[in-house]
């Protein structure tokens, strides 16, 4: 019946639902998974009045029913899988008119142990202890990570041993069992519900606090070489590294034309060239860093003998000697009354400088030596004058120093004085 002039007839169509949207796995476990979803963008014109959940073992050619839930439910829990296995899931949504197209996942769903955490340092390291920091994985596999196991190499045992008996669900451990000076390498692995993943090592770290008071200076080692050079080296620990200071009554050493210093990887070396008695005196080494610092005296004496006490530890003698001798003696230039004899320097010169260098000579049919002369030590070569013509000479050259004279370095085979070849 219409009351008015016109009479409307309004029709409304009722459809079923459309797809479900945003179908996902929150949660994945070794036998049930957590799936979650949205609600389609359209009802139909009815309300949803159910939502159902089939699954497919990836192994099966057929879905069957995992559940349903009502129309307010948007999740479910799907149980009864079996570990290891990889499943597919799809959803539809039903009205009082039918059901929606299936919204299905994109890829099939399996449970993995979690990736390794990340960002694992050790910290606060001392000799009885340090802590122990890391990050969770970057992926969890498809299921919460619910734990940490910790495990420790090292000390007394080249075996990993766990640190707790149950997961630790905290992001760090601090370790109080160390052993002073022993190395130690920590690794963490993550847990879920799938399984355990790789471990991340920390790398091997000492157990030792972080600054360490220098030791006394070592026992000094000495050496001589030519020219006069001597070397005294000394060890010293510490952390950090200590920087070691030199002097000599008291007053530091520096640079200079005849000392250096240096120093290296817990050794420091003073090289003093061309010794006299005036280097003799008390010298001292202190090392320093930022824990404090240590020192030792000892005493160059210089008379004959380079002689270094340390006070606690050595006593240490090393006695300067004549230089060795000359090397290749041999005639550079003939006449009827001369010969010029020339020389190498020793090999040693006994950690004294040379002095100078002795030539003596002998008629070849004598025993008895005569000098010759004499040079300064940068002569190398010596005219030796009034011979007879036609003799043959034995010729020998000393080396000095202010310790005393070298054995004699003679020519290989007498030589004749004579008239060189092609004079008159």
């Amino acid at each position: 019946m219409c009351f008015s002039q016109k009479c409307y007839n309004l029709l409304l169509f009722v459809d079923k639902p459309s797809v479900p949207l945003n179908l996902r796995v929150t949660e994945v476990f070794k036998d049930f998974v957590v799936l979650a979803w949205d609600a389609p963008e359209s009802d139909g014109g009815a309300p949803i009045n159910a939502y159902t959940v089939e699954k497919r073992d990836m192994k099966r050619a057929a879905f069957v029913k995992a559940d349903t839930t009502d129309g307010q439910t948007l999740t479910l829990k799907v149980p009864k899988l079996v570990e290891g296995s990889e499943y597919m899931f799809k959803v539809n949504a039903e009205n009082e008119v039918g059901t929606s197209e299936w919204a299905s996942l994109t890829e099939p769903v399996k449970a993995h142990p979690p990736n390794p955490p990340i960002n694992v340092m050790v910290n606060d390291v001392t000799k009885t202890s340090a802590m122990l920091t890391w990050e969770p994985p970057e992926f969890d596999g498809g299921s919460p990570v619910t734990g940490y196991v910790v495990e420790r190499q090292g000390g007394y045992s080249s075996k990993w041993s766990k640190l707790t008996k149950t997961p630790i669900t905290d992001l760090q451990l601090e370790i109080t069992d160390l052993k002073e000076k022993e190395d130690y390498d920590l690794r963490v692995s993550a847990l879920n519900a799938a399984g355990t993943s790789k471990p991340t090592a920390t790398g091997k770290f000492t157990a030792k606090d972080p600054y360490d008071k220098p030791g006394k200076p070592g026992t000094p080692e000495q050496k001589l070489k030519a020219q006069s050079t001597l070397i005294i080296s000394v060890n010293v620990s510490g952390e950090p590294e200590p920087k070691l200071i030199w002097f000599k009554e008291d007053e530091e050493i520096g640079k200079s034309e005849t000392t250096t210093i240096e120093t290296s990887k817990n050794v420091s070396t003073l090289t003093i060239k061309k010794i006299s008695s005036s280097d003799s005196g008390i010298y001292k080494v202190t090392a320093q860093n930022e824990a404090g610092e240590d020192s030792a005296d000892f005493t160059i004496t210089i008379k004959g003998k380079v002689s270094i006490i340390n006070q606690i530890y050595a006593h240490i003698d090393h006695t300067l000697d004549k230089p060795s001798p000359p090397r290749d003696v041999r005639v550079k230039e003939v006449n009827k009354d001369y010969v010029v004899v020339t020389w190498d320097v020793p090999e040693s010169d006994g950690g004294c400088p040379i002095t100078g260098y002795l030539v003596e000579k002998k008629d070849a049919a004598k025993k008895t030596y005569i000098k010759a002369d004499s040079t300064d030590a940068a002569t190398l070569e010596l005219k030796v004058t009034k011979l007879v013509e036609g003799k043959e000479y034995d010729i020998r050259v000393f080396a000095e120093n202010e310790i005393g004279s070298s054995d004699p370095a003679g020519l290989p085979k007498p030589v004749k004085a004579r008239l060189p070849f092609g004079k008159l």
